[in-house]
């Protein structure tokens, strides 16, 4: 279940909308900055009431969550009674509006970030579309399509502001195709490869380094976005494990020692991933 919303003292967080499909958290802190974030897939497992909860409240920013009840893309329907009912001056009051999310969330962020005023858009491995005619041989979601809900599940032109930053893994095939569609849907969208990252190229964004992008998303240029992705995709225990995928056939001493030597500085959650992608790939070699 979704963790109950916590109040704080000051201002005091509250839920805007309720439906059937989608629920909108407001988590007033600073007056600069909102980070509208859009829930990922499962996210019922992850005990916050909103996506980003907890590196949030440990930056300071104010927050806009919308939160998907169920792996459900944030159906259109729900999203329209959404925009009829919160008041968006709660956003507009912010001087830097940013949306953000991953995978099912960054697919939220592209669509309906800009209609919730956001003047950036952070999506980290988004889909373009789950419609199966666009979203092709990716049948990662297929059992989750809905015509009757994801009719129109798809990122429009119209849909997306001057400033949309699309961070994925170029030798992950399938997030590759969501990005050149999303890129041939409109030319607003920059796209910021994340090399060695496959589907997780959030993992790169620590507290402090969120918190950088987030300024940069919309305050600097493209090309200091794509920089700070690059040091930040460097430096990340993600990309370490993806070399050692990629080299555990060919060089696999090399892939053991960046294994060793980064191991250490992964999350509780990578590490257990990386030791069974480790484990498979020894197997694989033997």
């Amino acid at each position: 279940m979704l963790r109950p919303l916590m109040a704080q003292e000051g201002d005091v967080a509250r839920i805007l909308a309720d439906t059937e499909h989608v629920r909108v958290v407001y988590d007033p802190r600073d007056r600069d900055t909102v980070v509208i974030t859009f829930s990922q897939m499962d996210f019922d497992r992850v005990g916050e009431a909103y996506y980003g909860e907890r590196v949030f409240t440990k930056l300071g920013f104010s927050v806009l969550g919308v939160v998907a009840k169920a792996n459900n893309w944030f159906p259109a329907v729900a999203m329209r009674r959404v925009l009829r009912t919160i008041d968006l001056g709660v956003v507009g009051a912010h001087r830097r509006r940013v949306a953000y999310g991953s995978s099912m969330g960054a697919y939220g962020a592209l669509k309906w970030g800009r209609a919730l005023g956001a003047g950036a858009v952070l999506a980290m491995a988004p889909q373009a579309s789950i419609v199966p005619a666009l979203a092709r041989d990716d049948r990662r979601y297929r059992d989750l399509y809905d015509p009757s809900m994801h009719r129109f599940a798809t990122v429009f032109p119209w849909n997306v502001g001057p400033r949309s930053f699309v961070f994925y893994d170029p030798y992950q095939r399938l997030d590759s195709h969501h990005a050149r569609l999303l890129r041939w849907i409109s030319r607003s969208i920059q796209t910021v490869p994340m090399w060695h990252m496959g589907h997780e190229p959030i993992f790169a964004l620590d507290s402090g380094g969120l918190s950088e992008m987030i300024h940069a998303s919309h305050d600097g240029t493209v090309a200091e976005v794509r920089a700070l992705a690059s040091r930040l995709r460097r430096r990340s225990a993600r990309r370490a494990m993806g070399l050692c995928e990629a080299l555990m056939s060919r060089r696999p001493g090399f892939a053991e020692a960046i294994y060793l030597r980064h191991r250490s500085t992964a999350s509780p959650f990578l590490k257990v991933e990386w030791d069974g992608l480790m484990s498979v790939l020894r197997d694989a070699t033997t």
